[in-house]
């Protein structure tokens, strides 16, 4: 599965790591484009690790873009990181799908969207990990939806995707 696509691609955009930060004026973002499952999972891990508790997940199924469909629950760290490797392949090659996973402790929580991007939603300094992660700073780099892309599906992804909700123990909002 390694030539398949982090959830979309693009001919024109970068396959190099980078990230940058958005700001409204009060609070900020990190947006990360990794584009490689063993950086993403890394980044995905530690944020998880971070909590001490059970941590928050959300899907939001984007089969139809204009009415998503949001399933929440809640698993601990164990847990999550076992159902994470059982459904590696709908994670990072199902292109219809946000998951979202927030830190009860500190409120902080990051965002696996639908075009293989990662929003990190911290008031910590996320500079050093993402340089780790050979993401560099390149705050006027294009995303890859301000591109033409695709998304990509995995054959049977809508079933994959469903019992991925169904293992996570998620219940629809």
């Amino acid at each position: 599965m390694s030539n398949q696509p982090i959830k979309a691609g693009s001919k024109e955009f970068t396959k190099e790591p980078f990230h940058l930060i958005q700001s409204n004026g009060m609070d900020k973002r990190y947006v990360v484009s990794l584009r490689d499952k063993v950086r993403v999972r890394t980044l995905l891990t530690g944020f998880i690790n971070q909590s001490k508790n059970d941590i928050q997940i959300k899907i939001r199924d984007l089969d139809n873009p204009k009415n998503p469909i949001d399933y929440s629950g809640s698993l601990g760290n164990a847990k999550l990181h076992e159902l994470m490797t059982k459904h590696e392949d709908v994670i990072f090659h199902n292109g219809y799908h946000d998951l979202m996973i927030r830190n009860p402790d500190s409120g902080d929580y990051v965002a696996f969207d639908e075009h293989g991007l990662i929003f990190i939603y911290t008031n910590q300094d996320y500079s050093e990990i993402l340089k780790n992660l050979e993401a560099e700073y390149k705050p006027d780099e294009k995303l890859i939806y301000e591109f033409n892309h695709w998304h990509y599906c995995l054959p049977k992804g809508r079933e994959k995707l469903a019992d991925m909700i169904k293992d996570f123990e998620l219940k629809k909002e």
